[in-house]
């Protein structure tokens, strides 16, 4: 059974509306974001992780994809997975590295959606500690965070450019 907030909005929505089945959205919105724990389920993703075989042993990634709520727009759920390798950088993630050696889970970055990081790139005179996020916007649009993700993969490609050869005819 589901147990999302549009699933349980739209079997409220169904039902008729008397003084028992009727549940305020306002109420279930309140309900969701004290039940959501960013930190305890990024804590939860590495312990499950860490003792399986594809990461016993070595360090790996945790990728935090953060989404819009369809019906109830002010809520935003987040994707919490664990990868081998260092995701790509792309709007709306936010990218966490556990290191088994000492057993710490270190932030590496997080990009907002992209209209703010378009917002945040053509206006990035405004000083920086009004906006903690403006050095991670200028290294994804100048190219230098894919950089980072590939020396941190050990990858050969150096920019994130896709080069397609055109034929003269």
């Amino acid at each position: 059974m589901k147990n999302n907030v549009g699933y349980r909005y739209l079997q409220q929505f169904e039902k008729t509306y008397d003084d028992k089945s009727y549940v305020d959205v306002r109420e279930l919105r309140d309900h969701l974001l004290k039940k959501s724990d960013y930190r305890g389920e990024l804590i939860r993703t590495v312990e499950n992780n860490k003792d399986k075989p594809l990461y016993y042993g070595k360090d790996f990634f945790v990728e935090v994809i953060s989404n819009y709520d369809r019906l109830l727009t002010t809520i935003i759920k987040n994707t919490f997975s664990a990868r081998d390798s260092c995701p790509a950088p792309i709007p709306r993630t936010a990218v966490y590295m556990y290191r088994r050696e000492d057993e710490t889970i270190h932030f590496l970055w997080q990009l907002p959606p992209l209209w703010s990081i378009q917002d945040l790139y053509y206006n990035r005179n405004v000083p920086r500690e009004h906006n903690s996020s403006l050095d991670t916007v200028i290294e994804y649009m100048d190219g230098t965070l894919i950089q980072r993700v590939n020396k941190i993969n050990k990858e050969k490609r150096i920019t994130g450019t896709i080069r397609i050869k055109s034929e003269d005819k």
